[in-house]
């Protein structure tokens, strides 16, 4: 090798400390355990389906909904709006703040990494925002900085973030995932042994003893060995195969930490699961999972929308009931006022009838309505008359 030349050579981790290195998740590679990809994803997705209506306040106090506004319908201008939705859920579940930059025209909204912003707070009554080393302003005090958090001390503006707070958790989880790789990779474990007592038996009459073994085994016949031979199954010691139950573990303390279902992230959920508990589980999913979500960006809308705009998130669509209940709770609401029949179409993705259309349909349900229908019609008026 030349005096003027040097050797280039490509080094990773195993080369500098060794095959049993393992290298810490950091912030940003914690979504390569799969509890917290399974968790977060899940929560992202769902919401990003969740539609949004603008609602306008009234002079009696009262809201109405109008058409959503840009801001809300499209928000990025190189994102889909469900992609935009998962940038701001990963970083509030992740990082605990969401940093986002709106145009002067509150136009468009840019989610920022966390990492951009940092903040001064030596006075509190009024900490300084820099993004990239820029002072910036927040949207409540006149400027174009959003800042949305999650679970805020007291003492500070800025939230906490769940990957930090948590860093043993996720640590012990990747942990145990590269002890799980590296032991399915390097074990050479046999399922058994099959051993004799006689010490003459060359090499080649073990493996004819063995593949007659395994011929006889697999064909399901008794096995018949000359000599005296003796078969052990092996199995894996406990203190071999605990990374699989701390892998579980962690899995039901990342669910616990993201509010998800343990079951649905690799976890371990609670005993007497019922189809009812998992009705109650979807629900409570809304609740205290999505349903915080939401209501932080629609906080987060209310300083960039004109003054008594608000936004909500219609959640129920993530718990559609079957056609049947539908229907009956379409009919009732049919019944009592709150919904008209050009409304129920257009839920169902159909276009209002017209007047002889339904003229039509009113005769023929006149002429083919069923015995019990009219029981009931009967019934209902006689009610009526005594009352």
């Amino acid at each position: 090798m030349s005096l003027f030349t040097r050797e280039r050579r490509d080094l990773n981790s195993a080369s500098v400390w060794g095959d049993d290195y393992v290298a810490p998740l950091g912030v940003g590679g914690v979504t390569r355990l799969a509890p917290v990809y399974g968790a977060v994803s899940l929560i992202s997705d769902l919401f990003s389906m969740v539609p949004a209506h603008t609602l306008v306040e009234l002079s009696n106090g009262e809201t109405e909904p109008i058409r959503n506004p840009p801001i809300v319908r499209d928000p990025n201008p190189d994102l889909s709006r469900s992609a935009w939705r998962t940038q701001y859920v990963l970083s509030m579940l992740l990082r605990g703040n969401a940093y986002g930059l709106t145009d002067p025209g509150r136009r468009y909204v840019w989610w920022m990494h966390p990492d951009w912003v940092s903040i001064d707070e030596t006075n509190p009554l009024q900490p300084r925002y820099f993004v990239n080393g820029t002072e910036m302003q927040t949207v409540r005090r006149g400027g174009n900085l959003i800042h949305v958090r999650g679970f805020v001390h007291p003492e500070t503006v800025k939230g906490v973030s769940p990957i930090q707070h948590f860093a043993d958790t996720f640590e012990r989880a990747n942990l145990a995932s590269a002890y799980g790789r590296k032991w399915f990779k390097n074990a050479a474990v046999p399922p058994a042994i099959l051993s004799t007592t006689d010490k003459r038996l060359g090499a080649d009459k073990l493996r004819e003893a063995r593949d007659d073994f395994i011929a006889a085994t697999a064909e399901g016949k008794p096995v018949a060995l000359p000599g005296e031979w003796t078969w052990s199954k092996i199995s894996i010691a406990p203190q071999e195969a605990q990374f699989l139950e701390t892998i579980e573990a962690t899995a039901t303390e990342i669910a616990t930490i993201f509010r998800v279902a343990p079951e649905d992230i690799g976890g371990k959920a609670g005993n007497s699961r019922t189809y009812s508990n998992r009705e109650q589980d979807a629900e409570l999913l809304n609740i205290r999972t999505l349903m915080p979500v939401g209501n932080r960006l629609s906080e987060a809308y209310e300083d960039v929308l004109p003054s008594g705009h608000s936004v909500q998130f219609d959640y129920d669509v993530l718990a559609q009931p079957g056609q049947l209940e539908s229907a009956r709770a379409d009919s009732e609401e049919l019944r009592n006022g709150t919904l008209r029949l050009e409304e129920a179409r257009r839920r169902r993705g159909r276009k209002p009838l017209t007047e002889q259309e339904i003229a039509d349909w009113q005769q023929w349900y006149q002429t083919n309505k069923s015995e019990s229908e009219s029981i009931a019609e009967s019934v209902s008026e006689s009610i009526t008359k005594e009352a």
